[in-house]
């Protein structure tokens, strides 16, 4: 099913190509000179690859469904969870760089 079906239904449709995208260029970025600091970033940057694959792996827009529709639907839960759980990875390096004196120029927590 196209986007354009879904939204023809009424559906939401969330476009993760560009965070996709952004992650890639994330992880090519200089290794943080701090080795914790490093190793908290790219678990994050794992968690973040890995519940976006979760989640896409069970979208409609794919080729279709590929499995039961519950197994979906908790793929699907699992995904967003491990997604979180890279985002609060990536809090911790963003307060571990402040820590080092490293400020944001705005708070990018705040919508």
């Amino acid at each position: 099913m196209t986007r354009a079906a879904f939204r023809a239904k009424g559906s939401n449709v969330i476009d993760l190509n560009q965070t996709y995208k952004d992650l890639r260029g994330a992880g090519q970025y200089s290794p943080i000179p701090d080795q914790e600091t490093q190793t908290a970033w790219s678990t994050a940057l794992q968690h973040l690859g890995s519940g976006l694959d979760s989640v896409m792996s069970v979208s409609l827009l794919r080729l279709g469904p590929t499995m039961a529709p519950a197994q979906a639907k908790e793929t699907e839960a699992l995904g967003w969870e491990e997604f979180g759980t890279g985002v609060a990875g990536l809090k911790d390096v963003d307060s571990r760089l402040q820590a080092f004196g490293c400020l944001p120029h705005g708070n990018p927590w705040d919508g």
